[in-house]
């Protein structure tokens, strides 16, 4: 390699080196985490003839009826009440609970061991952990149970459970919105074909629950980190080569400092280029 090709490799290197722009690391994210609770009481039906004189009356020596736990919540009418269940992780696709509701009635034992008492019911239906699976304006409802078969009100069936079986389907009012500040939307509640075994027959398939609804809030300062974009070229003028006073400085952004230290490596680079050519050529021509 000639001196004048080293020469120019050389200076070449050295201009990219100062004229390369830096680039953030870090893509957009999600920084959003929410605290709040799904509304559903399953079925306001359902909680009046479990709650009710039907299933807990004076025909029956032990009562049932509704207990909640780990954070369920109960409101307004003692026989129709709201249910809350409170939220424990969401994500873009899923919204999690925790706690859990148990339904009991028409109590066969007429025994005084009250050990037996639970062992009795012949209806008795366990929901834990309700998840709600989001898709744009529609989801499903899956729930952790535990529930006895139901066959009539003086038989009783065998228990069964499952983890997040698929219990309904949801159709929202609209898409529940995950990036804003606050989340406030309510769906219509379907059983499906799987919800039925879950209720332990007692629905049919497509029967309409309770609706449900998305109570969320997002802790403060809840967004998205902008996608960095990438910096304007200046145009190559005298005031390229001065980052200006201190004033200047103090005043402009570091995005724009960065720029112009930046433009200013890329001239540098130009320069060293030119006068290792005017050099060169120099002394070759020297006596």
């Amino acid at each position: 390699m000639t001196r004048l090709s080293s020469a120019l490799l050389a200076a070449s290197v050295a201009g990219a080196a100062l004229a390369i722009p830096a680039t953030s690391a870090h893509a957009a994210e999600s920084i959003c985490t929410f605290t709040g609770d799904v509304g559903w009481n399953v079925r306001d039906s359902f909680n009046s003839y479990l709650l009710g004189n039907i299933a807990n009356g004076s025909a029956y020596k032990h009562k049932g009826g509704l207990d909640v736990r780990d954070g369920v919540q109960t409101y307004g009418n003692g026989k129709t009440p709201a249910l809350t269940w409170p939220v424990d992780s969401v994500t873009s696709s899923k919204i999690s609970t925790s706690g859990g509701a148990h339904w009991t009635g028409h109590n066969l034992y007429t025994g005084d061991d009250l050990a037996e008492v639970p062992n009795n019911f012949t209806l008795d239906l366990d929901f834990s952990n309700i998840t709600v699976e989001l898709s744009d304006s529609t989801g499903r409802l899956l729930v952790d149970y535990t529930s006895r078969e139901y066959i009539n009100t003086h038989t009783l069936g065998e228990f069964q459970t499952g983890e997040q079986a698929e219990l309904a389907t949801i159709t929202f009012a609209k898409a529940p919105d995950l990036t804003s500040n606050s989340v406030n939307v309510t769906g219509d509640v379907a059983l499906t074909a799987d919800g039925v075994e879950v209720f332990g027959g007692f629905y049919t398939a497509g029967e309409e629950l309770a609706p449900i609804t998305l109570n969320l809030t997002a802790d403060e300062g809840c967004g998205s980190t902008p996608e960095p974009e990438d910096p304007e070229t200046p145009s190559a003028s005298s005031s390229d080569f001065s980052l200006g006073s201190s004033s200047d400085v103090s005043s402009s952004s570091f995005g724009d400092t960065i720029t112009q230290v930046l433009s200013i490596g890329s001239m540098v680079g130009m320069a060293g280029l030119l006068f290792t050519i005017v050099n060169y050529f120099i002394q070759s021509f020297a006596p």
